[in-house]
């Protein structure tokens, strides 16, 4: 009995020892140069047998890894593998991994290859209802940023005229001030207020659009009340040259160049459009008296020409291996006839516009072995000419220039804890300042301003087996408006500074469970805000004036 007991007490010690004689290895796979998760990598331990695919979120999980010293492989079709030495495993310890792979591209002959198109990722694992419309659905057709949106379900384009005409977006029925729209991320929505013209971006150089319906993610700028829009040109990649021209109806003709270039740690990008329509439609005119029909007529639509140029740069250099310095500019003249009101036509009224967008910004992964830092800066410049010395479209004679400049920065942080949760953080400011000037009336008037400040943080929480996905978020914005005189009965109007601050507080929960293999189901709740625009707080257009 003693001798049994002994060997009893010996097993009993010994049990916990072999039981934290291995360690664990956690992580997540992401293209090194997107930052996307990469679903399907494999992740294996040399020497060991021992490996793991990472699942729609990157994340992949290795169990039982002897002790020591180990070398770490991550591998997937299209990317070069990417080899981690020297990871220390400890007894009972978790080992946490941030693995990057770089994308590559092989020459090979045609292959052609029909079928279903797969789901976009983040579309799943997201609980935000968004739809993604990707290059290959519209490449091969003339068409345009509204016409592509007008056909996602619960969006409604509000268009005045043709092609290139002003053209704004409602996402389930709200207005145009409440959705969001970026280029590249960047919000091109205006201080001055009146929503976005979608239909003066170009769409040969797109890459995919991204329609976020009731609210959009705070790295995206999650205080949208309709949603949001974000409309993403093409990325650098390898060697690759392009152009395409064609020619339709109405003398609508487009013709698009691109070249990328993509070396060891330099890569580069130049893209141009150019669009034209004469938007000459024939339309019934009524001659003003809508119900006389004996003066009606069949007419052409005048002074409704529209003309756009594009030109795209993209420059990216690898700092080091984790470590990647963009550089971006798009830049976007246009010029269209203002045909005027039903049958009331115009023959000189005209508006050109001129947007160009800088973005800067320095993207370091594996922080601190899990941490994705991103700091960003932009410059926006956008100048509208509208003259309408005639007085045919608006109230009195007009010849206005106004220009408004942009000046963005943001921080942004994203780490995974506890192999279940992704947190994020962001820091924004944003300084506007909208100037306008009356050339008709020779008249200089003073800067309006509006500076913002933003702090947002949202967690991911991923639970059993990541097929329950629960998103927390909130946000923080504060508002300082100052604006300087009128726009009454045509031109502007110096007036008294008038200043205004907001201070809004948003919050969201979205949830999303996978209940079956084919089913999904999403739901969001949320409390948001928007600071009203200048016209809304300052503005005085005679029936209608601001209110602070």
């Amino acid at each position: 009995m003693r001798f049994g007991t002994i060997i009893g007490l010996l097993i009993l010690w010994a049990c916990p020892v072999w039981a934290d004689a291995s360690g664990r290895i956690v992580g997540q796979v992401t293209d090194e140069k997107t930052g996307e998760a990469l679903a399907g990598a494999v992740v294996l331990v040399e020497g060991t047998g021992l490996g793991a695919t990472a699942d729609t979120s990157g994340r992949f999980e290795i169990e039982r890894v002897p002790l020591g010293v180990v070398r770490v492989e991550a591998r997937m079709v299209g990317y070069a593998s990417t080899i981690r030495d020297s990871v220390v495993v400890r007894a009972g310890r978790t080992v946490k991994l941030s693995l990057s792979l770089k994308p590559i591209r092989y020459k090979m002959k045609e292959v052609v290859v029909t079928a279903e198109r797969l789901p976009f990722a983040l579309a799943e694992r997201s609980p935000v209802s968004l739809r993604v419309i990707r290059a290959e659905e519209f490449e091969h057709k003339i068409t345009s940023v509204p016409e592509l949106l007008s056909e996602v379900a619960g969006v409604q384009i509000k268009t005045l005229g043709g092609l290139g005409s002003y053209s704004t977006v409602s996402i389930r029925g709200s207005s145009s001030e409440q959705v969001n729209v970026y280029l590249d991320g960047v919000l091109l929505n205006s201080a001055l207020g009146g929503g976005v013209n979608v239909g003066n971006i170009p769409l040969s150089h797109v890459e995919r659009v991204e329609v976020y319906k009731g609210s959009a993610p705070v790295g995206l700028g999650g205080e949208a009340i309709g949603g949001a829009i974000n409309i993403v040109t093409r990325s650098v990649g390898s060697r690759r040259e392009g152009y395409g021209t064609s020619y339709g109806t109405f003398r609508t003709a487009k013709a698009n160049w691109m070249f990328s270039e993509q070396k060891e740690k330099l890569g580069m990008l130049l893209a141009m459009d150019y669009v034209q329509s004469d938007n000459n439609f024939r339309f019934l005119d009524d001659n003003g008296t809508r119900y006389n029909q004996d003066d009606d007529v069949w007419t052409h639509r005048r002074n409704n020409d529209f003309h756009g140029f594009n030109v795209l740069g993209k420059i990216e250099y690898a700092v080091r291996p984790y470590t990647t310095l963009t550089l971006n500019n798009n830049f976007y003249h246009s010029d269209k006839g203002i045909p005027g009101i039903g049958s009331f036509q115009s023959k000189f009224a005209r508006l050109r516009t001129l947007r160009n967008l800088t973005e800067g910004s320095l993207i370091a992964r594996q922080v601190l072995g899990t941490m994705t830092c991103r700091l960003k800066g932009t410059y926006t410049y956008y100048a509208s000419d509208y003259r309408d010395r005639e007085a045919e479209v608006g109230l009195g004679r007009q010849d206005n220039h106004n220009v408004t400049r942009t000046l963005g920065g943001e921080w942004h942080i994203q780490t995974l804890l506890w192999n279940h949760q992704i947190l994020s953080g962001v820091l924004r400011a944003r300084a506007e300042r909208f100037k306008p000037s009356d050339r008709f009336h020779n008249t200089p008037l003073l800067d309006n301003k509006r500076t913002s400040f933003s702090v947002a943080v949202e967690d991911e929480i991923l639970l059993y087996g990541d097929r329950l996905s629960i998103v927390p978020s909130v946000q923080w914005d504060v508002r300082f408006s100052r604006f300087l005189g009128d726009y009454t009965h045509g031109h502007w109007i110096e007036g008294p500074a008038r200043k205004k601050r907001h201070a809004m507080f948003s919050r969201r929960v979205g949830v999303r469970l996978q209940a079956a293999p084919w089913l999904i189901l999403k739901g969001n709740v949320a409390k948001s805000y928007r600071a009203p625009s200048f016209y809304e707080l300052f503005g005085d257009k005679g029936s209608v004036i601001g209110n602070t």
